[in-house]
């Protein structure tokens, strides 16, 4: 056999090869729909809702399943243990980010949301967990509490007996940007039309859209390597822009704190930390503007679906007021101190996790090499969806699931939580409300400081106001099985009214003398 046809059958046998183990693979992924040729799953996709009809595969398929789009393989997990096992257990196997290159030409590519593992996340990440740690966070308890104090005190703004109707969205979202804000740079929030909140909110913005699918470049990313100057590169001139807007959020808040610095009033931060050490990494300046973008959103929703349950369930408000009341007495408002002697606000805070979490999917990782799991293969690069949605309103662990129930998570007679007495202790018999937060080593790090604020929010809340009658902008009075959310990745109430009070003058009185501690 002559040497160029020995090289010819070589080519083939390996081409024959990688084709059998590329269909070997195929034929190895978890079940799912069966697409057409060409375009595969693309028809099959849900253009909102997709939980729900992940959820639905789900009675077809099992809890791991697959599906293929655009050649890209997405394996979605509807289950709590294949969740746990997988992600959890095999974290650094599926740390990897979905990549939008729209996102990073602008100006994001330095944020950790979508900073893929390398050389930069370990730096980013171990500042961020270790400045917003739980110790820590309780260092920022006054301001937390002098945040919340005052949104309550904007809500309740009529006399005590006197109840107002009212959007608590503005307020809300106020309270979530005031905490962040305080936090990450010490800077205080005195004014409605504040500049920084205009700013991180315009730039906020930019990145939302930035990593819409409208972009083709998110879907071919080899665009991106196009001359700004070629005719449909529109795309590199939006992104020149925003990634100028995004430099100046970074830029204009950073240098407000090192001005406080130089001028000895800056308050204890985030950023006065970072810029302490003269030598610290330039990366973590958007380390600390990333806190924005991933918490104001997130603690809004958390917010709103607090205030939406409250509302819908006054037996609930009830409860809770008996409880800090038997606490404080009414001389002073509950604080982060009181959450041990607080169960059922606690549970209050666990339900709105579960109830309607702030994301029905989590944000999707990455394969970053290839997996067996029970006796399917995930290859590397797959798309890996948790659909939380599912794992929240699983009957057999959470009965009555669209109930908002926060008794479930207190002990019964024998001991037991409610929801779980009757399950086998599996490893799973444990409280699944905290993947709201992320899974793995890809857990959100700001976690400790969202849970302190909700907790502050929902205490003070029930402490010092009553809050009902919650209807849609048109006046329709919204019942717990008419409740509407704004399809999205954070997941919103659809915008709506309620009627809120101050308890009695004692509470309005708090509420106005600040009396947090």
């Amino acid at each position: 056999m002559t040497l160029p046809a020995a090289f010819t059958l070589l080519s083939a046998l390996a081409i024959l090869a990688f084709a059998v183990r590329r269909r070997s693979h195929r034929t190895r992924l978890p079940p799912g729909p069966s697409g057409w040729p060409v375009i595969r799953n693309l028809l099959d996709m849900p253009k909102e809702h997709e939980w729900l009809a992940f959820q639905e595969w789900a009675k077809t398929y099992g809890d791991i399943m697959s599906i293929s789009v655009m050649g890209n393989t997405i394996v979605i997990l509807n289950g709590e243990r294949e969740v746990k096992e997988l992600i959890v257990s095999n974290g650094a196997t599926f740390a990897g980010r979905v990549r939008f290159p729209m996102a990073e030409l602008s100006g994001w590519s330095n944020t950790i949301g979508v900073t893929s593992p390398g050389d930069k996340l370990p730096t980013m990440r171990r500042f961020i967990n270790t400045s917003l740690g739980p110790n820590c966070v309780r260092d920022y308890e006054p301001a937390i509490d002098a945040s919340v104090t005052d949104c309550l005190r904007r809500l309740t703004h009529s006399k005590a007996e006197v109840a107002v109707t009212v959007d608590p969205c503005v307020q809300l979202r106020r309270l979530a940007a005031s905490v962040i804000l305080r936090v990450a740079y010490g800077y205080e929030v005195l004014k409605e039309d504040d500049k920084f909140i205009k700013l991180s909110e315009v730039a906020l913005e930019t990145f939302f859209t930035s990593t819409a699918p409208v972009w083709l470049v998110n879907a071919f990313p080899i665009l991106r390597y196009m001359p700004a100057w070629m005719p449909g590169a529109y795309f590199k001139r939006q992104a020149a822009e925003w990634s100028d807007i995004a430099e100046k959020s970074r830029r204009e808040t950073i240098e407000w704190t090192q001005t406080e610095l130089d001028e000895g009033r800056a308050l204890p931060s985030v950023a006065a930390e970072l810029l302490g050490d003269p030598n610290h990494d330039p990366i973590l300046e958007w380390t600390v503007a990333d806190m924005y973008g991933a918490g104001v959103d997130t603690t809004l929703s958390a917010s709103m679906t607090l205030f939406l349950a409250l509302a819908l369930h006054p037996h609930v408000q009830e409860r809770a007021q008996r409880e800090v009341e038997n606490l404080v007495q009414g001389t002073r408002l509950p604080n982060l101190g009181d959450r041990q002697h607080l169960p059922y606000v606690n549970a209050i805070v666990k339900e709105v996790y579960r109830w309607r979490g702030v994301a029905n999917i989590a944000l999707p990782r990455r394969a970053l090499q290839t997996t067996e799991y029970s006796g399917y293969i995930i290859p590397e690069d797959a798309i890996i969806m948790m659909n939380l949605w599912s794992i929240f309103h699983n009957p057999e662990k959470y009965p009555e699931p669209m109930r908002f129930r926060p008794e479930r998570y207190l002990p019964t007679e024998d001991g037991t939580k409610a929801s779980l007495s009757d399950r086998e202790d599996d490893g799973l018999n444990e409280d699944a409300t905290r993947y709201v937060f992320g899974l793995g080593v890809r857990q959100c790090p700001g976690r400790h400081l969202a849970d302190a604020t909700l907790f502050i929010l929902a205490a003070k809340t029930v402490a010092s106001c009553y809050i009902d009658s919650p209807t849609d902008l048109k006046g329709s009075p919204i019942t717990e099985d008419s409740v509407s959310y704004l399809p999205g990745v954070v997941s919103q109430p659809a915008p709506f009214l309620c009627r809120i009070r101050a308890r009695d003058s004692q509470a309005e009185l708090l509420l106005s003398d600040g009396l947090a501690v």
